[in-house]
């Protein structure tokens, strides 16, 4: 859903309408929102690689 919300908000910038700010405010909050949660898993994942690594649970 959001990939589809950004790819509205560059399709209207492309053609020359405009963007109302708060829909960039609420897209971007959404970004940031999803890429903390990937960075938060790919934290645990790494640590728990490390940990099979070595032989520790």
């Amino acid at each position: 859903m959001i990939g589809i919300n950004l790819n509205q908000v560059a399709r209207a910038l492309n053609s020359g309408r405009g963007v109302h700010p708060s829909e960039l405010d609420i897209n971007l909050e959404n970004v940031q929102r999803v890429q903390a949660a990937v960075m938060s898993e790919l934290r645990a994942l790494t640590r728990r690689a490390g940990y099979q690594r070595r032989g520790e649970q």
